[in-house]
Order: structure tokens, then C-alpha cells, then sequence
């Protein structure tokens, strides 16, 4: 017999039926010998016996692989692979899962994801063990599948439905962020913010906005009367149609706050090509913004290995316990003063 043999090879020339070799070789539970059991591994050791991936997930119900969901570029006209953010939070979760032998597999949630249920199938398959989605939208409904299922899975920094709704979610905590960032650009005396918004129906980005309000109407004013609301993507040429919106304005904008770093860079390097000062002309700050970004924009920074490393953990203990009630983490951002405001 060749070496790298299959089951039914092995089963041929032990002179034993497939079942009993496949039991003794994927469900080391089931009742045999010891030493049939161990003859029949002693041979596919010989042999170099390559097991069936797919019986192995069978008999142990487990893949030991944890899914990663991303929006797709078809979905989102930019490339995930591009968002620091993303790349951190997955370096973060590497540690945890070769300490626990999981491997990650990336999927992209397009149309066809969706259409096919492929969210559902990945489980029922026994191809993953628990699921990570970063990049929810707000109108994915259809994650609420995966709950009545009870299959582990767990959202970062970003979540399907309204700010209220329960579901296991471990982001940071950006409403304080706004919140912060506010009161830092009222105290110093700021009464016209020109508040631009990237992806306005995103959850992170409604918290964000839910922080500033607060601060707003803490500081006895009227969120109608102080902020200018903008909303924009992450693209150059959007934040290039923004600069030239304020510098039209007539000097009635005096600060700028951005929910994203991306947008907060783009503007600053636009607007310093123009000769704008900052904040001589314009106070400008960020919500969100990650540490591999060039510094002096005043920002809140968040960490992103951190939060890799808690959703890592965190999913570990859901496919011990799918069942669990869910939990909502929120990790501490850190307010960091630039030389813009």
C-alpha cells in the first residue's frame, strides 16, 4: 500500500470494515479494543493516513476555525485591507487564537453572502465554530438568524439595528469620544462646528454624534444652532468639496470636527495646501483615530489591539457557552491634544 493513503485503503488492508477504521481514527469517544484502536492508528501512522477534513469535523462538531466577516468592495467602493483600524484588531486577535489553536478565515460580505445565507450554511457545515463581524450596517437584519440559533457569534466596533438594540458587541467607547471632543472645542470658545460625518447611519458614527449632542446641550446650548452638519466618505476628492464649502463660508465655521482620522487628515492637508493656518483659521479634531496615524491633529485614540485581543477572547468563551446572554463591551478611548485646536 502507497503511502498517503485514503480511509477505504486503510480499511482494505487491515481487513476491517470503513465504519470501524473511521470510528477508531475521528471519534476517540466510541466504544473499541485498545487494541484494535491502536493497531489501526499504528498503521495509518505507517502508511501516512491523510484524514478526511470533513469526517474529522463530523465526529468532533467542531472545526476549530473562527470566521471573520467584512464588508466587500463591491458593497463599499473601498478596500477593507486598507483600514489600519482592521489590521491592528486582527493582529490583536493572533496571540489568542494560536494560544487556543484556531485558525481565521476571512469572509467578504457581498450580495451573494446575503442572498445565500451563507452566515447560516458556514455553521450548519461545521466549517467555522463561531463568527467575528466588523463593518455591520445598520439595516443587516439578518444577523438576528444567527441569535435564535444560539451560534456564537460577536460584532465589532460596529452593529446591525438602533443603538439600543441587545446583541454581543465589543467596541470603543465613542460616544465618549464625542462627548470629549466637544466640550474640549467649546471651552475654548467654539460655537459654530462644522460636524462632518462620515457614514451617518453606522452605528460608531451615531455614537459619536450622541456624545457631541450631550456635550452640546451639557454646555446649555442647542445642537441646531452650533453644529453645521456635513456628511462625507473617506475619499480625497470628498474631503477636498468639503475644504472648499468651509473656506466659502465666510468665516462663519471656526471649528471642524470629523468622525473619522481618514477625513480629518484629508481636510488638513487640503486646507494647509490652501494656507490655511490651524486653528488660527480653523480648530480641527477627530473622533477616531488610530495610533499609526501621523500625529498633531487633536484626536481621541483608540486601540485597536486591545479590542482585537478582548474579541478574540470573548469569542472563545461564546463557543464554550453560545447560550450566554449578550454583553456589550465598550473599551476606554484616550483624548490626545494636537497642535490643530
Amino acid at each position: 500500500m502507497v503511502k498517503g493513503c485514503s480511509i477505504r485503503e486503510l480499511a482494505e488492508y487491515l481487513k476491517l470494515s470503513t465504519c470501524t477504521v473511521s470510528k477508531a481514527l475521528n471519534d476517540p469517544s466510541y466504544p473499541m479494543s485498545a487494541k484494535t484502536r491502536e493497531r489501526i492508528l499504528e498503521v495509518a501512522r505507517k502508511f501516512e493516513y491523510q484524514p478526511n477534513i470533513n469526517a474529522k469535523r463530523l465526529f468532533a462538531k467542531r472545526s476549530d476555525v473562527i470566521g471573520l466577516v467584512t464588508p466587500s468592495h463591491c458593497r463599499t467602493g473601498m478596500h477593507v485591507f486598507e483600514d489600519q483600524h482592521l489590521i491592528r484588531i486582527i493582529s490583536g486577535m493572533e496571540a489568542m487564537f494560536a494560544e487556543h489553536r484556531y485558525r481565521l478565515m476571512v469572509l467578504f460580505n457581498d450580495d451573494e453572502f446575503q442572498a445565500d445565507r451563507e452566515y447560516l450554511s458556514v455553521f450548519q457545515q461545521h466549517l467555522l465554530d463561531g463568527l467575528l463581524v466588523w463593518g455591520a450596517c445598520a439595516d443587516e437584519e439578518f444577523w438576528s438568524e444567527l441569535t435564535v440559533r444560539h451560534y456564537p457569534h460577536l460584532f465589532i466596533t460596529s452593529h446591525p439595528g438602533d443603538l439600543t438594540r441587545e446583541c454581543e458587541l465589543i467596541c470603543h467607547d465613542y460616544t465618549d469620544g464625542g462627548y470629549q471632543m466637544v466640550r474640549h472645542l467649546l471651552e475654548r470658545g467654539h460655537r459654530h462646528i462644522a460636524w462632518c460625518a462620515a457614514d451617518p447611519a453606522s452605528s460608531v458614527t451615531r455614537m459619536m454624534e450622541a456624545g457631541v449632542r450631550r456635550g452640546i446641550r451639557e454646555y446649555g446650548l442647542l445642537s441646531e444652532e452650533v453644529l453645521l452638519e456635513i456628511s462625507c466618505d473617506y475619499s480625497q476628492a470628498s474631503c477636498e468639496k468639503i475644504g472648499r464649502r468651509l473656506l466659502s463660508d465666510g468665516g462663519n465655521i471656526s471649528a471642524i470636527l470629523c468622525s473619522s482620522g481618514r477625513t480629518a487628515r484629508g481636510l488638513h492637508d487640503f486646507l494647509a495646501g490652501t494656507g490655511v493656518a490651524f486653528p488660527e483659521r480653523f480648530a480641527l479634531a477627530s473622533c477616531d483615530s488610530q495610533v499609526t496615524q501621523p500625529g498633531g491633529i487633536t484626536r481621541v485614540l483608540v486601540d485597536d489591539l486591545e479590542l482585537g485581543r478582548r474579541a478574540g477572547a470573548r469569542m472563545i468563551e461564546l463557543i464554550g457557552n453560545p447560550e450566554q446572554p449578550p454583553r456589550r463591551q465598550l473599551l476606554p478611548v484616550k483624548f490626545v491634544q494636537g497642535t490643530t485646536s
